[in-house]
């Protein structure tokens, strides 16, 4: 096991400590990172790891801030946005790689340079990528205050009306998960079919 991986296994085991919903979203991200980035000649499993420590500046947050069941208030806001430099420098304390530094530090930013935490347009590939698997996992995910558990089919379509009105993701990115989610939807029917036929 590499460093970064030992690293890594230290900075889950505090996530998980302070916030399980945190820790399945990152699953969700690292495995839809893992998948997309043969595609953009990006190495898979960099890419895993930073889907996976992508929102461990997290673990610097409050619980009044990171588990609140209620909408956060702009101010709260404010502060939770902070984690993006609090793992930046997490992750660069620890001597991660300038991929899962980038994955990190980018994950909210936008095409339209209205993402944060400094609303540029210049965005490395990897914090591209991040952007794009980033809000699929967030929204295929129910949170207390939002319990609605949008199917598949639902997530893309708010993407695709989101990219419509702003333009802030990658297009290519964009369409390669649409791509990668259908076809699961489209594996897991025959899988259904296939499993209603043989119990006939």
């Amino acid at each position: 096991m590499t460093n970064e991986w030992e690293s890594a296994r230290l900075l889950l085991r505090c996530l998980e400590a302070r916030d399980q919903h945190t820790l399945k979203h990152s699953l969700i991200v690292a495995q839809k990172a893992y998948e997309l980035a043969g595609s953009l000649d990006l190495v898979p499993e960099d890419m895993f790891l930073a889907g996976l420590l992508h929102d461990i500046g997290k673990i610097a947050m409050g619980d009044d801030i990171l588990k609140s069941s209620r909408r956060l208030s702009s101010g709260e806001k404010y502060i939770l946005n902070e984690h993006v430099i609090e793992g930046f420098n997490i992750l660069k304390e620890s001597a991660f790689s300038y991929s899962t530094l980038d994955f990190c530090l980018y994950h909210h930013e936008r095409l339209n340079g209205k993402g944060y935490p400094y609303g540029v347009q210049d965005i490395p590939l990897e914090g591209r990528l991040a952007a794009v698997v980033d809000v699929y996992s967030a929204l295929s995910l129910p949170r207390k205050y939002h319990p609605k558990n949008y199917k598949q089919e639902e997530v893309i379509e708010v993407m695709l009306n989101e990219q419509r009105e702003t333009q802030g993701y990658d297009a290519y990115i964009l369409s390669m998960l649409i791509n990668n989610v259908e076809r699961h939807l489209h594996y897991g029917h025959i899988h259904n079919s296939m499993t209603k036929t043989s119990n006939v």
